[in-house]
């Protein structure tokens, strides 16, 4: 264990995917019949798509088709883009459930389509047409069409049709269903018209995960992190510290006030490298998220760690040197 290493160059390895030309072509012409034939399509992106952004956004401007993002692709939009309709699944708004029943085609973008976002009846009139690098992603779904490859080789072209009534039908339904304007969603949403175009927010696990992505408005080149399904409650502020190395873009920490205790002592490595780092805290007075799901489906026993307590913030922070606010309606 107390062995000196050398310093060594590791070498780049590129994973390039090899198309052939004959599998393109066989893609390109199904994907197109597809969306000319449909009156009602859906494009969903995924965070495999993360790496392809501006390839993306020039074809997403080319279909004209209305697009949902996933929570790893919820940042590849601005949220005033015409064609964003937002996320959809368990925690969307309701929109993005009504529209996917909706849909008679549903082109599927890097996205392995978990269960937070689809159901055993997901989009029972659709088509589904799943693009992806990772094959066992692929084996995973039932589709019209399954297509491995990269995205930058699928070929998209400006379809025959008109979707703009499609589309329109869809933000009424975000009008007619929107989300509370009620704590913590009006905070959330406030939080996010003052912060920066190019500003790095990170948030954690929980219903601080769920309250950031539900009401978040992202601007055109901000970048929003999570540790998403892997959900590590504390993930936020040492992921937090992490990117502040990279970026001298303003970083906006979200997290609870459980999770924030998980990895408390970071908040003296931050102080002690002197990061300016934006920490909210949402204090919803214990687990929230462990309290809901043993409400929900345990027959009300959320005695389990979950009792209302109280975390003496301002203590904590005046403990390391932070500047302390308290925002409570």
């Amino acid at each position: 264990q107390r062995e000196e290493l050398e310093d060594v160059t590791l070498p780049v390895i590129e994973l390039e995917f090899k198309q052939d030309e004959k599998e393109s072509l066989k893609y390109h012409r199904k994907i197109k019949n597809a969306i000319n034939k449909s009156r009602r399509p859906l494009l969903v992106l995924g965070a495999g798509a993360q790496q392809y952004r501006n390839q993306v956004e020039n074809f997403i401007y080319d279909l004209g088709i209305p697009t949902f993002l996933t929570w790893g692709a919820i940042d590849m939009l601005p949220h005033d883009h015409p064609l964003n309709c937002r996320d959809f699944g368990v925690t969307s708004q309701r929109a993005g459930p009504f529209a996917m029943q909706n849909a008679d085609l549903i082109i599927c973008l890097g996205t392995r389509l978990d269960t937070h976002e689809t159901t055993k009846d997901w989009a029972p009139n659709a088509k589904k047409i799943i693009i992806d690098i990772d094959k066992a992603e692929l084996d995973k779904h039932k589709a019209t069409h399954k297509f491995w490859t990269d995205i930058k080789h699928v070929p998209f072209e400006r379809p025959a049709n008109d979707y703009s009534t499609w589309l329109s039908n869809i933000q009424t339904l975000r009008k007619k269903y929107p989300l509370p304007k009620t704590m913590p969603y009006a905070f959330m949403n406030k939080l996010s018209q003052y912060a920066n175009e190019k500003d790095v927010i990170i948030t954690d696990a929980g219903q601080t995960l769920t309250w950031t992505m539900q009401s978040w408005k992202i601007k055109r080149h901000q970048r929003l992190f999570s540790a998403f399904n892997h959900s590590p409650m504390g993930y936020a502020l040492p992921a937090s510290f992490g990117a502040s190395f990279t970026t001298e873009s303003n970083i906006i920490c979200i997290t609870g006030d459980g999770g924030l205790q998980m990895n408390i002592q970071d908040l003296q490595t931050i102080v002690g490298y002197n990061k300016p780092i934006k920490i909210f805290v949402m204090d919803n007075g214990g687990y929230g998220m462990i309290k809901q799901t043993q409400s929900d489906w345990e027959e009300l026993r959320n005695d389990v760690a979950c009792d209302p307590y109280t975390i003496p913030l301002k203590n904590v922070a005046k403990a390391h040197g932070i500047p302390y606010y308290e925002i409570n309606n």
